[in-house]
């Protein structure tokens, strides 16, 4: 079956992607790192673009919000696009205290309270991680940039609003750094398909100190994940590094 939520042809989209949810941010991280970018994809407004990049191509591709729809676009662009490595770029709430407002976490695996990682191992309670080297990476991205930066497991919530407070302090007495709606399902894609994929999220809001990054401070708090999820790109992907004159940053 041909991808009904991607338009690209084949071979429009690169081996390397990275994945914000919100499509205006998408295109920001475009038009920001990408030299001649070209829209891959406008079906239902979920835009991406693929352009050059440090001497070869990236895409930028949104995904939308929650689980179903990051599973969508995950699995249409690992088996139709051939896409082998994919970054998640997002958000977070805080769920332990010592993580401050525009702190950076590095989700090396992900819980959810979503059905669909279930569904997806056939009944089995299995939670995938990221690849170890990618999230070594880009810890060690974070620190040469002066950024904290916290590696651990996250939440990935199908709820926004009317969240189980319950489960949230359990997970948070277990040890879960954040919670989001994404990266769950991104991670339980990824692991079917045998591609490497990392979620690098930037905290906005503290759910135990009620802590909340102001509106008008969030887009430059949120381009440390872009930053960090390039600097994985060129350590991890040779053919991706290394080329004078590569725009490269945000």
């Amino acid at each position: 079956m041909a991808a009904l939520h991607l338009s690209a042809a084949p071979g429009e989209i690169a081996g390397a992607v990275l994945l914000p949810g919100d499509p205006v941010r998408g295109e920001k991280i475009a038009r920001s790192v990408l030299t001649d970018p070209h829209c891959h994809n406008a079906l239902r407004n979920m835009s991406g673009y693929t352009g050059g990049w440090s001497g070869g191509r990236l895409s930028v591709q949104a995904t939308g919000m929650g689980a179903p729809s990051m599973a969508i676009y995950a699995t249409e662009l690992f088996e139709h696009y051939q896409t082998r490595i994919a970054i998640r770029v997002g958000t977070c709430g805080a769920l332990q205290e010592r993580i401050r407002g525009g702190d950076l976490v590095i989700a090396v695996g992900a819980g959810s309270d979503s059905p669909l990682g279930v569904r997806l191992a056939h009944g089995a309670a299995y939670h995938p991680t990221a690849p170890l080297d990618l999230a070594a990476q880009a810890a060690a991205a974070a620190h040469r940039r002066g950024w904290t930066a916290h590696a651990g497991s996250v939440m990935s919530s199908d709820a926004f609003y009317g969240a189980d407070l319950d489960l949230l302090a359990a997970v948070t007495e277990a040890g879960a750094l954040a919670v989001d709606m994404e990266t769950a399902a991104l991670y339980a894609v990824a692991a079917r398909y045998r591609v490497r994929a990392l979620s690098i999220l930037t905290v906005t809001d503290c759910l135990g100190s009620g802590e909340s990054i102001p509106p008008e401070e969030r887009e430059d708090a949120f381009t440390r994940s872009t930053s960090v999820a390039l600097d994985v790109l060129r350590a991890c992907e040779p053919e991706f590094g290394g080329a004078a004159g590569a725009r490269g940053d945000l």
